[in-house]
């Protein structure tokens, strides 16, 4: 079953949606971590634990799903809430692995003050699906893919 969400004239469809698995301990914020003494490299690893992990799929990453990636990253810098999330987007294909942003996505993106940076198209991998606890995709035949490219099993494994 999957969930759908509609954000504007977008329907995104979300594959992997498991917010319960994320949780903060009572009376523990993220200040708290850095004030008991941890290295920074713990700090980090520690405060991940906590961050909401958000995937966007679509067919080649190199429009849909990064447009997407950008957007979200941009309304969480906005809100001052980027050290509560972890936001990526892949492929379900191979065909444009290490392909930056398709222009007229960055000339959208440009039009709508979003900042973007290089990207370079990349794959779903099996450890995606298991990291990230949304996993939104841009239409029904990206979850036809993500069958095909990570197996029917691990879909249903959820």
């Amino acid at each position: 079953m999957l969930d759908r969400f509609t954000v504007g004239p977008l329907t995104l469809l979300a594959v992997r949606y498991r917010w319960s698995n994320i949780y903060q301990p009572v009376g523990r914020s993220h200040n708290a971590v850095f004030s008991q003494g941890f290295s920074p490299v713990q700090q980090r690893s520690d405060l991940k634990k906590y961050m909401k992990k958000i995937l966007f799929v679509c067919h080649g990453n190199i429009c849909r799903s990064v447009m997407a990636e950008m957007v979200m990253r941009h309304l969480v810098a906005e809100a001052g809430r980027e050290d509560e999330f972890v936001i990526d987007s892949c492929a379900t294909s191979r065909e444009e692995i290490g392909n930056d942003i398709y222009p007229p996505a960055k000339r959208c993106l440009s039009a709508h003050s979003v900042p973007f940076s290089r990207h370079a198209a990349r794959q779903i991998t099996k450890a995606n699906y298991k990291e990230f606890d949304l996993i939104l995709c841009m239409e029904e035949y990206n979850i036809r893919n993500l069958r095909h490219t990570l197996g029917a099993a691990l879909l249903e494994e959820d």
